[in-house]
């Protein structure tokens, strides 16, 4: 398979350079080009802009990165960062009327992930909260999501 070096170097910051020489490769896939629009929008569109900064930021003295490409990761970095602060507080208002009255709770994808596998609130990309209920509770779970003004 022919990955572009575009692609090549998205892998990379997704894996967060699981390979002791991923700084020496990025810096080598940057060197022999890289098209840094479609970089970012493939970064975008993957949901991986937020570990792309983490990674590029954290091995900046072996990667020339252009400033734009930069400032750009950073800034989504940063609104994901205020998004996901922001289903925290959400998260945490409805763990607290579940708990009230004794239903037990799985958090399911992003809200498990970004929290505990990531240890970083920002790295992990989320759209909305995941959980899951018991059948027997799920009547009353409606209700109280209903009280905390959620629609289904």
């Amino acid at each position: 398979m022919n990955l572009s070096n575009e692609s090549r170097l998205l892998i990379l910051c997704a894996t967060n350079g699981a390979s002791k020489d991923a700084p020496e490769e990025a810096a080598s896939l940057i060197s022999d080009g890289i098209k840094w629009d479609d970089f970012l929008e493939a970064s975008v569109s993957q949901g991986l802009a937020p570990l792309t900064h983490a990674y590029l930021k954290k091995h900046q003295e072996k990667t020339s990165v252009p400033s734009y490409v930069r400032d750009e990761l950073a800034e989504l970095y940063h609104g994901n960062v205020a998004r996901n602060m922001y289903l925290r507080s959400e998260l945490e208002r409805i763990l607290h009327a579940f708990n009230e009255q004794g239903i037990d709770v799985i958090l399911l994808k992003g809200a498990a992930l970004a929290w505990t596998a990531y240890g970083d609130i920002g790295l992990r990309t989320m759209g909305d909260i995941d959980i899951l209920v018991r059948p027997k509770n799920l009547s009353m779970a409606k209700n109280i999501m209903h009280e905390l003004s959620y629609v289904a």
